[in-house]
């Protein structure tokens, strides 16, 4: 990867974590995705050599969702910095995408407990 590359990962994790990026689910059950300005972002994962799970950003034209570049973590000229920032980036698309936070919180109602409670 090149240094836009690592530098377009890590300001979208960086939207991502401050809420900016909106991410949906799609058909795919392995694959979410970020309606941008500029841009559609796909976040995805996939499994590669020995059943290891491998993570992915796609960059879609918005006009016609053709793929404009591709990242994957598997690349060779992926360092462990930006493997980790696509996982996290995949990681947190998908409990946005499935409400995941709003569930957990749900669930520590149901049972009783807050999250100061479960620290104190």
């Amino acid at each position: 990867m090149n240094n836009n590359d690592s530098r377009l990962i890590r300001l979208l994790l960086k939207q991502t974590l401050d809420g900016k990026a909106a991410w949906d689910d799609t058909i795919s059950s392995d694959t979410y995705q970020a309606d941008l300005e500029n841009a559609i972002v796909q976040s995805f994962s996939y499994e590669g050599n020995w059943d290891s799970m491998h993570y992915g950003i796609r960059i879609l034209r918005k006009t016609d969702g053709v793929a404009l570049k591709t990242l994957m973590s598997d690349d060779p000229d992926c360092d462990a910095d930006d493997r980790n920032t696509m996982k996290r980036i995949f990681e947190r698309a998908r409990e946005i995408a499935l409400n995941a936070d709003d569930t957990i919180n749900s669930l520590l109602g149901e049972l009783g407990g807050g999250a100061d409670e479960l620290l104190g």
